[in-house]
């Protein structure tokens, strides 16, 4: 049975204040309005697929999430030997990733504007097709400048998931966006977990590049599967010209950066340099391990496998948590606690059990940023303005990844892991910060629906 709900009323989820936003696409003419007066969403209005049908998109989704972040993690493991066998440093590294973070971000953007013309599975199918080519081509590099066209492509692909599965997600399940979402980023850490400890099994058989083209086969099988999903969450107006199209989509966006919790929410993302999913920390991570402390490949993926349960376990119970008290406060909590773990990361020795238990703790509370935030997102905008709120909350936040990345990478170079990983701790204080300036609504929609 469909979920029916209203945001102003909904006791679960504790979000922000909603700023203007559209009401659904079915309204075509008020749609295009930029200035649409604040409106609920109310119990009657379509919200997507029914019954089974969600249950199969959640999975699918979530298993697209999943395939993204293995993807990404094998780097962790595989970036030292990469680094002998194609001749570059921690600060190529940090290049590395700020060109990956340019694309993802520059094609992230659109992905809210083209949820105006296609099915968000579609996109999400073609995505991972992209990704599964950009990882192809990793493995037949033959330099350095090869290696970062082919990410650049990857990352292209693979910054569909965020902004268009958050959107599908929310809109399919109003009711519980806080867990769903929650679950959404577990779910994809689970990817992360598998593949460090794949990989360092695989390296005893496979060398890095043979890894990279067996793994493209996984992203191109889920991009498949997706684009022919029989979607049933038609949000896309068929009967719209392709002016009128371009015209919802142009006013989306600009209610959405008008919309003032929206953007300080995207800038708590903005502003931390780790916790991001595939984060800064992680790209010195495995090299401070195998090069510094003498760990095998095998130990690395151990140690992040930790940090990957953590943030497996993190998310959920932070996101409880959000639903019952402020989400706010929970927020500046986690970015408390993240800085307490980094810092301590920062001068944490060789001992493998310390090391596995910080790590537990720190992927906990610092991935659980990207959850809680999604879901105040997903509280800021109406239907018709999430695709777009979604693209440019992950477009904003994640832009510093870039200037991050390099930081990183000199720092790396010039002063070593522990003054790098303090510079880090520092970023999640900025955060807290930050939240000072959003009213925390729980009380208002309380009060909204008497």
């Amino acid at each position: 049975m469909q979920e029916a709900h209203s945001v102003a009323g909904q006791g679960g989820h504790a979000g922000v204040v909603a700023g203007p936003t559209a009401d659904t696409v079915d309204q075509p003419n008020r749609a295009e309005t930029v200035d649409q007066p604040v409106r609920a969403e109310t119990v009657g209005q379509r919200t997507g697929a029914d019954g089974s049908d969600r249950t199969l998109l959640l999975w699918l989704t979530n298993s697209a999430h999943a395939t993204n972040h293995f993807q990404n993690a094998m780097l962790t493991v595989l970036y030292p030997i990469m680094m002998v066998d194609l001749g570059f440093g921690y600060a190529q590294v940090g290049v590395l990733n700020a060109v990956q973070g340019m694309f993802g971000n520059a094609t992230q953007a659109f992905y809210g504007f083209l949820a105006q013309f296609a099915r968000r599975t579609h996109l999400l199918g073609v995505g991972n097709m992209i990704l599964g080519l950009g990882v192809f081509l990793t493995g037949l590099v033959p330099s350095y400048p090869f290696l970062i066209l082919a990410r650049a492509v990857a990352q292209s692909g693979g910054s569909a998931q965020h902004p268009v599965g958050a959107s599908l997600l929310s809109a399919n399940f109003p009711t519980r966006r806080g867990t769903v979402l929650a679950l959404h980023t577990s779910t994809a850490q689970i990817g992360g977990l598998v593949a460090p400890v794949v990989v360092g099994v695989a390296l005893l058989a496979l060398g890095w590049r043979e890894i990279f083209l067996i793994a493209a086969l996984v992203s191109f099988a889920m991009g498949a599967i997706l684009f022919f999903f029989r979607d049933r969450d038609q949000h896309v107006n068929a009967g719209a010209s392709r002016s009128e199209k371009l015209a919802r989509g142009k006013a989306s966006y600009l209610r959405v950066f008008r919309n003032r919790n929206m953007m300080i929410i995207s800038l708590v993302m903005m502003v931390g340099a780790a916790g991001r999913n595939e984060g800064a920390d992680l790209a010195y991570l495995s090299g401070h391990l195998q090069l510094d402390f003498g760990y095998t490949a095998a130990l690395t993926g151990l140690v992040i496998a930790s940090l990957t349960v953590g943030s497996i376990i993190g998310p959920i119970g932070l996101g409880r948590l959000a639903d019952r008290y402020s989400a706010r406060l929970v927020l500046q909590g986690s970015l408390l606690f993240s800085t307490l773990t980094t810092w301590w990361l920062s001068t944490q020795g060789a001992d493998l059990v310390l090391l596995m238990f910080n790590m537990f703790l720190h992927g906990a509370v610092s991935y659980s940023r990207n959850s809680l935030t999604q879901a105040l997102v997903a509280d800021s905008v109406g239907d018709a303005d999430r695709d777009a709120a979604f693209s440019s909350y992950y477009f904003i936040g994640f832009a510093s990844a870039p200037l991050w990345a390099l930081l990183g990478g000199w720092l790396m170079d010039t002063a070593g892991f522990q003054q790098t990983f303090v510079v880090y701790g520092f970023s999640y204080l900025a955060g807290m910060l930050l939240l000072a300036l959003i009213r925390d609504s729980k009380g208002e929609r309380a009060s909204a629906t008497r």
